[in-house]
């Protein structure tokens, strides 16, 4: 895989909503505005963060979407 956008460009938003303040659950989601000069291909979202467990304690995550294409 290239990396194609990152969250530095207007196409792409990152949204975070806590879902359970008591158990610390959280969503977050990842948009791309696809324009008419992106290439055809298959692409994926990856996006890495940090979690954080009810004792404080943070862990580095990967979230990766399934496959797409763009026509």
């Amino acid at each position: 895989w290239t990396r194609v956008l990152d969250d530095g460009d207007w196409e792409t938003t990152y949204r975070w909503t806590r879902i359970n303040g008591l158990t610390g659950t959280s969503k977050a989601t990842v948009t791309w505005r696809i324009g008419a000069d992106t290439p055809p291909g298959t692409y994926r979202i990856v996006h890495h963060g940090d979690a954080k467990n009810l004792l404080g304690r943070i862990t580095p995550f990967t979230g990766t979407s399934s496959a797409f294409t763009v026509t």
